[in-house]
C-alpha cells in the first residue's frame, strides 16, 4: 500500500496482452510476488480483467528460480513448456525457465524505469512491449 504511486502498466503492456487473447493464447501471470502483494496490484491495476490467471510462487512453495517450482506450476496448468513464451526480467529466472524447457524466453531490459537499462546478452530483450505489436496498433 505504500508504494500504490509505483505501481503502474509498462507500456503497450494492455495492447500486447489483447493481442495474444485475440490469438487465443492463455495469459498466466506467474509471480515471485507475496499473494498479499498481488492482491494490491490487481486492485490497483485490474491485472485480473487481462489475465486467465494468476499464479504466486508462494502457492507453490518455490521461487521461479527453482525446477521444482516449475514442476509444481505444470501439475497446476496444463501448459505445454515448448510452446511457451516466458517473460521476466531477471536473466537467473529466464535460464530456469529454459532448463525447464521453456521454448521462448524474452527479457525486460528496463524493470525499472527509474533505474539503467540492464544488459541483457543470454535471452533476446525488450524495452516497450510495442516492440512486439504490428506496426500500426
Amino acid at each position: 500500500q505504500e508504494i500504490l504511486e509505483k505501481i503502474q502498466w509498462r507500456p503497450n503492456v494492455i495492447p500486447f496482452l489483447a493481442a495474444l487473447k485475440a490469438a487465443g493464447k492463455q495469459l498466466v501471470l506467474f509471480t515471485n510476488a507475496h499473494p498479499a502483494s498481488l492482491s494490491v496490484k490487481d486492485a490497483h491495476l485490474g491485472l485480473a480483467e487481462h489475465l486467465d490467471l494468476m499464479v504466486s510462487t508462494h502457492e507453490l512453495g518455490w521461487s521461479k528460480e527453482s525446477q521444482h517450482c516449475w514442476q509444481a506450476l505444470a501439475e497446476r496448468l496444463a501448459f505445454d513448456p515448448a510452446r511457451t513464451l516466458f517473460v521476466d526480467d531477471s536473466e537467473r529466472i529466464l535460464r530456469a525457465a529454459a532448463d525447464y524447457g521453456i521454448g521462448y524466453q524474452l527479457a525486460i531490459q528496463n524493470p525499472d524505469s527509474r533505474q539503467p537499462e540492464q544488459r541483457i546478452t543470454a535471452f533476446p530483450a525488450i524495452r516497450d512491449y510495442a516492440e512486439l505489436l504490428p506496426l500500426g496498433t
